[in-house]
């Protein structure tokens, strides 16, 4: 008998989140992001900017969530949480195990702030004022 794989978005990624479980909590993305990076923090000193990158998004998935700020379109939410998805699977180009395991997720995650930075240079602005 062949066992089903175990449902865990902190290590398969958005896949393992359902429409209907996003309904019901629209914080599970950033609840999952947040879970994952207290189980495999980000290496400041080894990924600088990916550090403060991914802390940006943790950021703006809350406020996304929590439906405080809405000022973003949804093309880049989409690739933010592609970003999220590929930053979550541990087992995706390079495994995150390895030391340097976080290197093809800081390109991911950078490339979607380079694509869209104006929209997240807003949402940084908006939340140095809140």
């Amino acid at each position: 008998m062949k066992s089903m794989p175990r449902k865990s978005p902190v290590v398969n990624g958005l896949r393992d989140i359902s429409m209907g479980e996003f309904w019901q909590n629209p914080l599970v993305p950033a609840e999952t992001l947040r879970e994952k990076l207290n189980g495999s923090p980000v290496d400041a000193k080894q990924f600088p900017q990916l550090a403060k990158e991914i802390q940006v998004v943790q950021e703006l998935l809350f406020a996304l969530g929590t439906r405080r700020y809405a000022a973003i379109s949804v093309l880049a939410t989409l690739d933010i949480l592609q970003a999220v998805n590929y930053f979550l699977v541990l087992d995706d180009f390079t495994p995150d195990s390895r030391k340097d395991g976080y290197a093809d997720d800081a390109e991911v995650v950078h490339r979607v702030f380079v694509k869209h930075e104006s929209e997240i240079r807003a949402f940084q602005e908006w939340l140095r004022v809140q």
